[in-house]
Parts: C-alpha cells; structure tokens; sequence
C-alpha cells in the first residue's frame, strides 16, 4: 500500500476514534495498535473490495481539495469532522458506506478482547 495512502487511512482512523469517545492522549497511544488492525482487515479482503475501499479514500482525501483548497492531511480537526459528516450523511450510499466501513474497523479494533486488557491497564 502506497504511503499516502497510508498516511489518509491514519487521519481518518484517528479522527474517527476521536469521534467514537477516545481521548486525545488515550487516542494516541492505541492509534498504532488500530491502524494495525484496520490494515490488516484490508489485506485479508478479497481485491475487488479492497481496491474500492482504497479508492474511496483516495477520493475522500481529494474531494478535500476541492471543497477547501488543501488535501485532508493539512486541514483542521473541525474541517476533519465536518467532512466526515457530510460523508456520513450523504444520499450516495457509497459515500455513507466507506464511513460505516472505518468506523466499524475502528469499534471491533478499540472494543475487540484483546484492545479491552490494555484498555484495563491504562486506567
């Protein structure tokens, strides 16, 4: 996987952490360990989703551009959420899916047996 690719999975991941009710401080510690899973969910998908997915979020970082001038990677926690939002919200349901998709990835890794003893842990 190309490393800007890379990087726009792990701005989203973390935003999307930050959203489902991760601390800052506690987000940053466990970014590594979810980025890892959510990488290694995509490399056991078959190629035609996995090519989607990624697609999608190359789109998801270049409509950035458009919408604000700066690709995804230079923008704003609020700009972050607000385009997340959007995505979430709107009537093309690929759109809708590709945010149920991170976010989904997001929960199993933050909420999955083993994430719940360092979770423990750390409290």
């Amino acid at each position: 996987m190309h490393s800007y690719l890379k990087n726009r999975i792990s701005i989203l991941v973390k935003e999307l952490m930050l959203l489902h009710g991760e601390s800052e401080l506690y987000c940053s510690s466990r970014l590594d360990d979810v980025l890892k899973f959510v990488f290694d969910q995509m490399n056991r998908m078959p190629w035609l989703p996995r090519f989607a997915i990624q697609t999608m979020t190359l789109l998801f970082s270049f409509a950035s551009a458009f919408r604000g001038g700066f690709l995804f990677g230079r923008r704003s926690d609020t700009v972050y959420k607000n385009q997340l939002d959007t995505w979430r919200r709107s009537s093309f349901r690929p759109c809708r899916d590709f945010v149920k998709f991170y976010a989904a990835m997001v929960v199993l890794a933050l909420y999955s047996d083993s994430c719940a003893d360092v979770r423990e842990a750390v409290r």
